[in-house]
């Protein structure tokens, strides 16, 4: 049986990665941010996962599955919810998970402007930015 790896938030990185984020916004690249922005989040919520599931002993095959190998964001917030009910972030991980997809869905069904897009997606990267932080609270509040 292949345990779960340990995983620990590296600030630096996270922060970096916010860092080039907003950096790539301000120069009109704002899906890109958005993109760098979401992969952070999941990424943070795959180790407050991690660290939940351990706390909570659960198996270490169902935690690799649950917090390494799934490939659903929403499920990943399932689990979250499974581990931590009554949180005070998976309402914000749904919003920000429906609008991503929301954005993708228009981007080729219902094109509106490109200052639509801009406007939406700006939105979407403050409400990332957002969660990155309280999620970061999070894992130091579960530590």
């Amino acid at each position: 049986m292949k345990m779960a790896r340990k995983q620990k938030v590296n600030l630096g990185i996270i922060n970096d990665l916010k860092a080039r984020s907003l950096e790539a916004l301000k120069h009109g690249y704002a899906l890109e941010s958005a993109l760098i922005l979401f992969q952070t989040v999941e990424h943070l919520l795959r180790i407050l996962i991690s660290a939940l599931g351990k706390n909570r002993t659960v198996d270490q095959e169902i935690l690799l599955d649950c917090s390494e190998r799934e490939q659903s964001f929403s499920r990943l917030i399932t689990y979250f919810e499974l581990l931590y009910p009554g949180n005070e972030l998976t309402s914000s991980l749904k919003a920000l998970n429906n609008k991503r997809n929301t954005i993708i869905h228009r981007l080729f069904t219902n094109f509106e402007s490109i200052e639509t897009l801009n406007n939406e997606l700006h939105e979407f990267v403050g409400e990332a930015v957002n969660l990155n932080a309280l999620l970061i609270k999070e894992m130091n509040l579960q530590s």
